[in-house]
């Protein structure tokens, strides 16, 4: 499977978040549109949307960037990166477009870079 996260929004610095703001929301989702038609015949895509941060103002964003998607490709799998420590359907799991769940597998301050996140299994089992 090719995971493809199209406007990652990014927890600090960077990201793409800024650049849906000014594209605004009609051209966001002509990205959308752009990308399920490019790539609605590949058979080994799974969509991430969002990207290392709780959605809050960006949501719309997010949101026709998924409809956008959806307007071409109704095959793929579709789920959403949030922020630490919170899963997909925490944030997104009123949208009609997510369909599977992930979930956020790094949590500062319980478990350095590299060592096993315990804490995860919790969280999985919650979602």
């Amino acid at each position: 499977q090719l995971a493809i996260a199209p406007a990652w929004l990014d927890c600090c610095t960077g990201g793409w978040r800024d650049q849906l703001v000014r594209s605004g929301l009609d051209k966001t989702r002509d990205f959308g549109r752009y990308l399920g038609r490019r790539y609605m015949n590949t058979k080994n895509i799974i969509w991430i949307l969002g990207g290392d941060r709780i959605p809050h103002e960006y949501l719309p964003y997010v949101r026709a960037l998924a409809e956008g998607i959806r307007d071409f490709d109704r095959v793929h799998l579709m789920t959403a990166h949030s922020g630490s420590p919170h899963s997909a359907a925490e944030h997104y799991g009123q949208e009609p477009w997510l369909t599977l769940n992930s979930t956020y597998t790094y949590w500062p301050g319980l478990a350095g870079v590299g060592r096993p996140q315990f804490h995860i299994y919790a969280a999985a089992k919650r979602d």
